[in-house]
């Protein structure tokens, strides 16, 4: 029996840059940037996120630093990645919540206030190590405050910002 795998290149896009992602073969059914970031943080539980800064320098959260898991996570992105993603040029920020954790979260917050009136998005902010909610009005970021604790999510993870609402055309 034959197998044909298809593979593609996904371009992930950060903050303006454009970071290729090779598809290998232990990235090739991860099909989105959470995903392959959370293959990242599966391989190493300290790793919070990243993101590709103006200045393309590469900066990483990571809940606890140390000569050995900074070692581990750029190991572990080099396997993701590839060879992609320079890794000569990182700088590690402080991150409070480990990466799966957000995702986790992320999931169980879009579900649960995405049907508030007003709630504009949902988003997993991976240059803040934090998730964010875009609200119409501010009266509105009490009922979504409300929602957070009744989900379990602290409020300290979660930006709440007043926003415009999305207008289709």
């Amino acid at each position: 029996m034959k197998k044909i795998i298809a593979l593609f290149s996904v371009t992930l896009v950060l903050m303006g840059s454009s970071i290729p992602i090779p598809p290998n073969h232990e990235t090739a059914l991860a099909q989105t940037a959470d995903e392959l970031l959370c293959e990242v943080a599966r391989r190493e539980p300290h790793f919070g996120g990243m993101f590709v800064g103006p200045d393309r320098v590469l900066r990483i959260y990571l809940s606890e630093e140390s000569p050995d898991i900074v070692a581990s996570v750029k190991k572990a992105i080099a396997i993701v990645y590839g060879d992609r993603l320079a890794l000569n040029r990182i700088q590690v920020l402080k991150g409070e919540y480990g990466f799966l954790q957000l995702k986790a979260w992320y999931e169980s917050l879009s579900a649960g206030v995405l049907g508030i009136p007003g709630v504009v998005f949902t988003d997993l902010e991976e240059t803040k190590n934090r998730l964010r909610v875009g609200v119409e009005k501010p009266e509105i970021k009490d009922l979504v405050k409300d929602r957070l604790v009744q989900l379990g999510i602290p409020l300290e993870a979660v930006i709440i910002e007043e926003t415009k609402p999305i207008q289709l055309e």
